[in-house]
């Protein structure tokens, strides 16, 4: 998978939404929760690849609810760490850990603890919010909202 317009459910598993080096990547509506890993990660260095190279630049994670996820909720290349790497974007997001890291620009990179700080220290996620998700039907997978939830119930 390219990792382009990514679209998955991730619960209770050790891997997560994971793009390393894949320019041009688009990461939306992602629901990742409780997984033993991180949620969603945009990372990787300029690298040598068959028919050319590759880096993390121009990607986008945009409307994601990552929650509850033991490590990082997010990890996003910070823009500028080297020459190639510019015009990732994330925003748009719903993000809460507890006990855990929000956020970190790139592997090495800050680290914050909620979206606040993120915001202030990335320049990201401007329209994120931070808090749980209020989802329905969780154990069966269907990852409801409450509004749909009702919908859903209504029709049985």
């Amino acid at each position: 998978m390219t990792g382009r317009n990514r679209r998955s459910l991730s619960r209770r598993r050790r891997s997560r939404n994971f793009i390393s080096s894949a320019p041009g990547s688009r990461v939306y509506n992602n629901t990742c929760y409780l997984n033993e890993g991180g949620g969603i990660t945009v990372e990787g260095p300029l690298r040598e690849v068959a028919g050319g190279r590759a880096s993390t630049h121009d990607c986008r994670v945009l409307n994601n609810i990552s929650v509850y996820n033991k490590g990082p909720q997010l990890i996003l290349r910070k823009n500028g760490i080297d020459p190639d790497t510019s015009g990732n974007l994330s925003d748009h997001n719903l993000l809460l850990a507890v006990g855990s890291i929000v956020a970190k620009n790139g592997w090495a990179g800050e680290t914050a603890f909620s979206v606040a700080e993120w915001q202030r220290v990335s320049n990201q996620d401007t329209h994120s919010r931070e808090g749980g998700p209020a989802l329905r039907h969780v154990n069966n997978g269907r990852f409801a909202s409450w509004k749909a939830a009702r919908h859903w119930a209504q029709d049985k």
